[in-house]
């Protein structure tokens, strides 16, 4: 059983092939808003019984930090920081057992036009890197390049752009959905559970610099 965390219909599709998945979002049955912990109380009763947690929440605005208000950041940090690290304690406090494996973002490591999402995934996956936890819990970070039929790439309107990008990546192609969903699988097998405090990155090898020439 995994508790999915997060608006991503893709992510769900590939995640429920292959186990049963209970989700909470704001738009689903079981109503959850990262950023309002009134809304966590049935999460938190089936977090006692249930152990697998993937948290996929995010929003990324289409301005600068310069062009924000402080409203825009505030809720950029909370949604995809702050809330996120809450959520995280909650669990790991509630279950001891629990495994948590967060979808953050290359931005966190290559920076993004929108600043204030660059700084909000950068401390998530430090939190990630330094925050220890039980002998039997586990928490990882996972930061994919674009995916391609994610749903913040498929609603992006610079096509062109994307085409461009995808012409320069190393391996002509972006990721996909069913990738992330198998490293997923693949961290919550019982014999992945000394992967922990670890934020991995999945870009293909686009930011390799060495050239073997």
């Amino acid at each position: 059983m995994i508790i999915q965390i997060g608006s991503s219909d893709y992510l769900f599709k590939e995640l429920e092939k292959n186990n049963e998945i209970i989700r909470f979002s704001r738009s689903k049955e079981n109503y959850f808003d990262i950023n309002d912990q009134s809304s966590w109380i049935e999460l938190e009763k089936v977090a006692e019984k249930n152990n697998k947690f993937c948290i996929s929440v995010g929003v990324l605005q289409k301005k600068r930090i310069t062009d924000q208000t402080k409203e825009d950041i505030s809720n950029s940090f909370f949604t995809n920081c702050i809330s996120i690290v809450l959520l995280c304690e909650k669990l790991l406090s509630i279950n001891s057992n629990a495994r948590i494996i967060i979808i953050s973002s290359e931005s966190g490591l290559k920076g993004s036009f929108d600043e204030t999402y660059f700084l909000s995934k950068s401390a998530l996956n430090r939190y990630v890197e330094e925050r220890s936890v039980g002998t039997n819990q586990q928490l990882v970070s996972i930061s994919p390049s674009t995916i391609e039929d994610s749903n913040m790439t498929i609603a992006r309107k610079d096509k062109e752009r994307l085409e461009q990008y995808k012409s320069m990546h190393p391996k002509k192609r972006f990721l996909s959905m069913v990738e992330v969903a198998n490293l997923i699988n693949y961290l919550f097998d019982d014999n992945s559970k000394y992967i922990c405090n670890e934020n991995i990155n999945i870009n293909g090898g686009k930011f390799a610099r060495m050239k073997n020439t």
